[in-house]
């Protein structure tokens, strides 16, 4: 009888022990969470400060190629997507969608915005795209051509895209931060240059 009211008493010991254990455990997270909680939105602010700075307050002239590349490096350090150093061709390459975006919804009228808009796997964008650096070369002075890769096959991605892309490669043309033309080929885009002449 006696070793069995030693067992109960030495069980309930031990239950009030883990009580008291799992409690001061809960208690310690909570003091965990409550002190890492305030750091880590303090970071989520200040990144989302530093992407706003540097995104919506540059100052681009769209007559320097040197600058929108600037501006592009400094966009995709949150896109986890490296630039291509490209300031010695004659496109400015893009792999940042809100590069793209805000420098054609920003762009004056000082030069005409020729966009190509290739993606990853394609291998007729790859082929044609030595030809519209061939016509970009030619056609420099008066208009700006840019480069954009874009993810072909994501649907998710595609329908927030600022501009709807059904195939690959495609090339548009933009004036004053509009769409004014498409083509398929830079063929087709330089046959048009060539014929607007002075008008663009």
């Amino acid at each position: 009888m006696k070793s069995e009211n030693l067992i109960k008493e030495r069980g309930i010991v031990f239950m009030s022990d883990l009580k008291k254990t799992m409690k001061k455990e809960r208690k310690n997270k909570i003091i965990t969470i409550i002190a890492v909680l305030p750091i880590a939105v303090g970071l989520v602010i200040l990144g989302l400060f530093i992407y706003l700075k540097l995104t919506t307050n540059i100052e681009i002239s769209f007559a320097n190629p040197k600058e929108i590349m600037e501006y592009n490096q400094k966009s995709a350090l949150y896109t986890n997507i490296s630039c291509q150093d490209t300031l010695n061709s004659k496109v400015v390459e893009f792999v940042s969608d809100t590069a793209m975006k805000r420098i054609i919804e920003t762009a004056n009228d000082e030069k005409t915005i020729i966009v190509f808009f290739t993606a990853l796997g394609c291998t007729g964008c790859d082929e044609q795209y030595p030809y519209f650096k061939k016509v970009a070369k030619e056609f420099e002075e008066k208009h700006l051509f840019l480069m954009n890769k874009c993810q072909m096959g994501n649907q998710k991605f595609q329908k927030k895209r600022y501009i709807m892309i059904d195939v690959f490669p495609t090339i548009i043309v933009f004036r004053d931060g509009k769409e004014c033309k498409r083509f398929s080929n830079p063929i087709e885009m330089e046959d048009w240059l060539k014929a607007k002449g002075e008008q663009y």
